[in-house]
């Protein structure tokens, strides 16, 4: 009588044991059919985002460096005191393949002073994204003021 019961224990014990490993396993299935929906529910909304609104970014970016890049270097005030938009252009058509860009300089009443468009550009885009900077120039002791504005499309 008392192997029975010994027995019958070590076979309660050893069914418990397979329980506790049926669990495991249905708990791992269920953990990786939660990550795989997790991932596949992730993939499916990075999918449906639009590359246009970084394309935006780029482009104001863009704009904004090279209108930088145009006053640190002097491009403007050299250009201005020279009355030729040749330096302009020159920096303007050195610049990324990628965007068209056109500079505007205006005098202290606001009439157009000179004017660029990178070669093999027209402004015919849905959207034109523009920066300004206001140039000061120092020229035989007069003091000029003058607006620059740098309109960006794509190409």
């Amino acid at each position: 009588m008392m192997v029975k019961k010994e027995l019958s224990r070590k076979f309660l014990h050893k069914e418990r044991f397979a329980q506790k490993g049926f669990l495991i396993t249905v708990d791992a299935f269920l953990s990786v059919t939660l990550m795989l929906l997790l991932i596949t529910a992730s993939l499916f909304y990075l999918s449906q985002a639009k590359v246009d609104s970084w394309n935006t970014v780029d482009l104001k970016s863009a704009v904004t460096d090279l209108s930088t890049i145009l006053e640190k270097n002097l491009v403007f005030e050299d250009s201005i005191k020279q009355s030729s938009s040749e330096l302009l252009l020159e920096k303007l058509n050195n610049s990324s393949s990628k965007y068209c860009f056109s500079t505007t300089i205006y005098n202290s009443s606001l009439s157009i002073f000179m004017s660029a468009v990178k070669t093999g550009c027209t402004k015919n885009s849905e959207e034109i994204l523009s920066t300004e900077r206001v140039i000061v120039v120092n020229s035989s002791g007069t003091i000029s003021f003058y607006v620059a504005r740098i309109d960006g499309w794509f190409k």
